[in-house]
């Protein structure tokens, strides 16, 4: 019995490529009719076990692209967290540059020092 799906589809189709070849054969020769109509029986089967190892598989892989998308959304949040903090310091250090480059009106004038300014 297969594991898995993925053992699944590979025994499956290892038989579906065994019994086609008879069938071939079978229809060549013109004979045994019954065992024709039984390998179409079983061969019919085996595209339904195919269909349902599909079926398995993009379950399987709908659930990997879901529990990823649920790991992305932290990911994302501290992202945009860290793109906004990136954005408020460059904008911090334009405001601090152009006060430093301020040319006032009268450069003349000098700057009270801190302590007298308190």
């Amino acid at each position: 019995m297969a594991t898995s799906a993925y053992d699944l589809l590979e025994e499956t189709r290892n038989s579906i490529e065994e019994i086609i070849p008879k069938m071939l054969f079978i229809k060549k020769e013109g004979k045994g009719r019954a065992e024709l109509h039984e390998l179409i029986s079983e061969v019919s089967v085996l595209f339904l076990k195919l269909r349902q190892a599909n079926r398995i598989i993009f379950q399987e892989e709908d659930r990997v692209k879901s529990e990823t998308e649920n790991a992305k959304i932290p990911v994302d949040y501290t992202t945009l967290q860290l793109h906004n903090l990136m954005y408020e310091k460059n904008h911090y250090l334009k405001a601090i540059k152009g006060c430093k480059d301020f040319k006032s009106k009268y450069p003349d004038i000098e700057l009270v020092s801190e302590e007298e300014f308190f």
